[in-house]
């Protein structure tokens, strides 16, 4: 797992000795955008992994023996996102720009959006795919026209950023500034669209 919000229970419960107290002994085995959780647990390298259904269920597709204990999320927190400027609502606006996403099997949602609007994410001449880091650097500096965020981590992150000039206002700047931000949402079942009031 990466040392982020969504994993702080995992790191408190270390912390706190609460895996001690159970009779466990547990190492957490920080994780990257490069490490897939799957391989690791199918190369017998760790007991457990922590990752979402659809890489679990790619990963099974390749033949590998893993196998979901629990799914703690009962929907995906992965949003899509866009400047409000750049004009860009929906997937079908998407065509001939540069879209982030993150490796191991967190690329499904977006492909699957993407293929729905008409686009072949494998194809750069429909879509340009963007190996994003597990960070907003990239959008933050308009490297990439739509970034891969989770509304508990990376959505905060542009949320809280200031640009030059406050061209970007924080979440502290109040309801109409934040609608400046367009979002794009889509879950694994299906998508909709809508914009912060």
């Amino acid at each position: 797992m990466v040392p982020q919000a969504q994993f702080a229970g995992y790191y408190a419960a270390e912390a706190l000795g609460y895996y001690e107290e159970e009779g466990l002994d547990v190492e957490i085995i920080a994780a990257g955008v490069d490490i897939n959780p799957q391989q690791l647990v199918a190369s017998g390298d760790v007991e457990f992994g922590i990752d979402w259904m659809g890489n679990l269920l790619a990963t099974r597709e390749t033949g590998q023996d893993v196998v979901n204990i629990a799914q703690i999320y009962q929907r995906s927190g992965m949003r899509q996102i866009t400047w409000a400027d750049s004009g860009l609502t929906s997937f079908e606006d998407l065509g001939g720009r540069t879209v982030g996403v993150w490796c191991c099997g967190n690329q499904f949602p977006t492909f699957a959006a993407l293929t729905k609007a008409g686009f072949d994410p494998e194809n750069p001449d429909d879509v340009v795919v963007a190996q994003q880091a597990f960070d907003m650097n990239a959008f933050l500096n308009r490297e990439i026209d739509a970034a891969s965020a989770m509304t508990y981590n990376e959505l905060a992150q542009v949320l809280e950023f200031v640009g030059d000039g406050s061209a970007f206002p924080g979440l502290h700047a109040g309801r109409p500034e934040r609608a400046r931000l367009q979002r794009i949402w889509h879950g694994y079942a299906g998508r909709r669209h809508f914009r912060p009031r």
